[in-house]
């Protein structure tokens, strides 16, 4: 098994942000209409909710924010999540199977990517997935998700 080595603080504040912004905020996203998503009303055997995270660069430490953000939601017992470390390199079928896409990727930094924009068609897939109703949560940096 991995350890993560996040300082406790670091890690009772992604935990806290977890549980208090994120489980709301796509409770109220879910595109299949159904409340098993509310933290109330929730049971083992509801369906757990798939989320993406886009990873691999940023301007800040995503080597070891990403594995964090993923431990405290699987830790809830509530959420699937997948991580991409190669954001440019996604088709556009990519982002169909998530609920969800958590940002914590930009193109700026010592890990940018050395191409800056997103393939047009893969950009477009994920406008589409968002303006489908489905979730997109941001990690600071990460709201730089496009380079412009």
């Amino acid at each position: 098994m991995k350890r993560l080595l996040v300082p406790a603080v670091l890690s009772a504040s992604i935990h806290l942000s977890a549980a208090a912004i994120f489980l709301p905020c796509i409770a109220h996203s879910n595109p299949t209409g159904t409340n098993n998503l509310d933290p109330m009303t929730s049971t083992d055997n509801a369906a757990k909710t798939k989320v993406l995270i886009l990873s691999g660069a940023n301007n800040h430490d995503w080597k070891q924010t990403t594995p964090a953000i993923q431990a405290a939601l699987e830790a809830t017992g509530r959420f699937e999540v997948d991580v991409e470390e190669n954001v440019m390199a996604m088709k556009p079928g990519a982002f169909a199977p998530y609920a969800v896409v958590l940002g914590n990727f930009n193109t700026y930094g010592k890990d940018a990517p050395a191409t800056k924009e997103w393939p047009a068609e893969t950009r477009q897939a994920f406008l589409d997935h968002m303006a489908k109703g489905h979730g997109l949560v941001i990690v600071h940096a990460g709201s730089s998700v496009f380079y412009e």
